[in-house]
């Protein structure tokens, strides 16, 4: 709560300045879907992007020198999916890597029949409840291009929407319970038939990577959402409407989408894969949170959620806690200077101490026990699964 309060506090004061007159050519000229947006939507986008600008670690990398349009460019993109969520500003991705171009990642990247190929080059990469990694020639590209269906920032920063509720499984979390029965069942048919498209060779509006499950599934339909809206409502309508209704945006309508860009472009060559890395999560996951006590899932910890993450609820008990020593001190302190004695007061601030105490180590008992009957870190395995592939505990 205390942090909170510094926080917005700290945004208003951000916010009350002039967006920078700089700034503003960068979204014109890097963000194309910018100049699709209305008054309302563009003022949106500004202030997030200057709160994303502000709040993360962004850094260089490869030779890279950062600067701000590289900033301004990628958290302009990325507050396109949040003009109609409600959201934290991307809270726990804590730091942007950007590359001058494709770069190599450590774990290689996942082919659609599960081999992998270390020795590829990637554009992009999301890393649960970790950094976002981008190649800088990408996101211009991706940028200046509204209507080819490729943007690698919305891409992975789909993945960290699709992170939020502690599994990588295409579904993020929806804004109200009768959403997902919905949500799967338009999703599941959909899946379906892109894999099958992609099988054939005759992919039709989505690209053919969303094939690979269900995590890139949604990353590359939120890319169709805002690049190809118009094609997406026509040849699949109930998707989009579904799209819509999460992010609370209808970009079919907006004029200038599915527009020939102005923007110049980058000279084409066979770049490098772009995606980012397979999702971590098995089918299992509905089931291996179901055998799990109602004690732990109370914390709503879920099989790959890291295990700094689960114990961020502590946060918010210290901080209560802490209020409610401070009280309690002030009042025993008042006491013995007045002689006055009025227990009963101290009642209150006697039992949030307690309560505090009890919920702090009520948690530290769950993270314990998933310790020993659980995975951490994007594993979503069983340990029978992971000792049956003689995958290291983690």
């Amino acid at each position: 709560m205390l942090f909170s309060w510094l926080a917005n506090r700290r945004r208003a004061k951000l916010l009350a300045t002039p967006f920078p007159a700089q700034w503003l050519e960068y979204l014109e000229r890097n963000v194309a879907l910018y100049a699709t947006l209305s008054d309302a939507e563009k003022a949106k986008l500004r202030d997030t992007t200057r709160i994303l600008v502000d709040e993360k670690h962004w850094k260089g990398c490869g030779g890279l020198t950062m600067t701000d349009e590289v900033k301004v460019t990628i958290a302009g993109q990325a507050a396109l999916l949040l003009l109609g969520i409600d959201h934290d500003y991307f809270a726990r991705v804590l730091s942007i890597l950007v590359y001058p171009s494709g770069f190599r990642s450590p774990d290689g990247w996942r082919r659609a029949d599960g081999t992998v190929d270390g020795g590829m080059g990637a554009l992009g990469e999301a890393w649960y409840d970790g950094p976002v990694i981008l190649a800088w020639d990408s996101v211009v590209l991706g940028g200046r291009n509204a209507n080819d269906g490729r943007n690698v920032v919305l891409h992975e920063f789909a993945h960290q929407l699709d992170y939020l509720d502690g599994a990588s499984d295409g579904t993020p979390p929806l804004r109200k319970k009768a959403d997902y029965a919905q949500w799967q069942e338009v999703m599941t048919r959909e899946y379906s038939q892109l894999v099958q498209e992609s099988e054939a060779g005759r992919p039709k509006v989505l690209d053919s990577y969303g094939a690979t499950n269900h995590a890139e599934f949604f990353a590359v339909i939120t890319e169709a959402f805002f690049e190809k809206s118009r094609q997406l409502n026509t040849r699949h309508a109930e998707l989009y409407a579904v799209l819509s209704e999460y992010y609370g945006q209808n970009p079919a309508d907006r004029d200038g989408t599915d527009a020939n860009p102005a923007a110049p472009q980058v000279a084409s060559r066979k770049p490098p894969h772009r995606r980012s890395r397979e999702a971590a999560k098995v089918p299992t996951h509905c089931e291996t949170i179901a055998t799990w006590p109602g004690w732990v899932r109370f914390w709503d910890i879920h099989p790959g959620m890291a295990r700094s993450q689960a114990l961020r609820p502590l946060g918010t008990q210290i901080e209560f806690g802490l209020v409610a020593l401070v009280l309690l001190l002030l009042g025993v302190g008042w006491g013995s200077f007045t002689s006055w004695k009025a227990p009963y007061i101290l009642l209150l601030p006697a039992l949030l101490l307690l309560s505090m105490v009890v919920l702090g180590v009520w948690l530290y008992l769950a993270v314990r026990w998933v310790d020993g009957h659980g995975v951490w870190g994007g594993e979503c395995r069983t340990r029978a699964d992971a000792a049956s592939q003689g995958t290291p505990q983690r």
